[in-house]
């Protein structure tokens, strides 16, 4: 696969990002799915709903009062704020809504305007490449097909439900459609079940192998991205912001092992230890 990097330049850092692939045959035919992992998908708002305005004045209002009191206290609001809000996203809230004059401590608190939404935003894939390219291997890694998908990656792609639909004009509505299907299409997610919607996605492809179907060794599938390095760098500045203020990020040492499951922990291969976080709905 390596005919499709070779203009890179190597002055700029190239980011392999995961995918997870999912194959089955039908026949003869080769069905491939790719789905983005957890690190592209982007559910950060900058924006802030009436309810986190509110707790944030709130927050900063009970430290303006006491702002003689002591560690204790002020940890107590800290808390308070990062249960109604969720622990990284009440890092967001309290940044949005710090008084404007409180170096001046005076005697009351100017507060900003941050832009504010109703609802939750829709999250979304980011990241991703332009189209996918895909390489299939026999039994002894020699290649035995290379191509695309056949269509481009659609752009904002959906990857999880909101509450509050998000409607596609694209979409049309059949009534012979059962309501997981109406709910689907409503939020723009056919594409993670249906596997025609997926072609039209970009994100599933097909290939028809010949008879006597061959042992494959091997799929890969690697993205394609055009663009100014510039503009995707500050793309992913964007989408590590926004991991770090709603499920949090960390950066693992390099070389940290990271093999998955019973046997790896038992073996003490893993180098790190998942946080697991309550879920946590933004006050409106």
């Amino acid at each position: 696969m390596t005919d499709l990097f070779e203009n890179m330049s190597t002055e700029i850092p190239a980011a392999l990002l995961p995918v997870r692939l999912e194959a089955r045959f039908d026949g003869t035919l080769l069905r491939l799915r790719i789905y983005p992992d957890a690190i592209h998908a982007h559910a950060h708002d900058e924006r802030l709903s009436p309810g986190e305005e509110a707790a944030g004045r709130a927050y900063w209002t009970a430290l303006w009062s006491r702002k003689d009191a002591d560690v204790a206290l002020r940890r107590a609001d800290r808390e308070r704020l990062a249960t109604m809000t969720g622990p990284q996203r009440a890092v967001h809230v309290a940044d949005r809504t710090r008084p404007l004059n409180w170096s001046d401590w005076s005697a009351v608190p100017k507060w900003p305007a941050p832009k504010l939404t109703e609802g939750a935003k829709p999250v979304t894939a980011t990241m991703l490449p332009d189209f996918w390219a895909v390489r299939l291997y026999d039994g002894t890694l020699k290649e035995v097909f290379r191509g695309r998908t056949d269509k481009d990656i659609a752009p904002d792609l959906a990857l999880a439900p909101v509450l509050g639909a998000v409607d596609d004009p694209n979409e049309k509505s059949d009534p012979r459609d059962d309501e997981l299907t109406t709910f689907l299409k409503d939020q723009n997610l056919r594409w993670a079940t249906d596997f025609k919607a997926a072609l039209e996605a970009g994100m599933a492809f097909t290939h028809q192998l010949a008879k006597p179907l061959p042992r494959l060794g091997a799929i890969l599938v690697a993205g394609v991205r055009r663009g100014d390095p510039v503009d995707m760098a500050a793309e992913m500045e964007l989408a590590l912001r926004g991991h770090w203020f709603t499920g949090g990020l960390d950066i693992l040492p390099q070389g940290t092992a990271c093999r998955r499951g019973r046997a790896a922990a038992h073996e003490g291969r893993r180098g790190y230890r998942p946080v697991v976080r309550s879920a946590r709905s933004r006050p409106q």
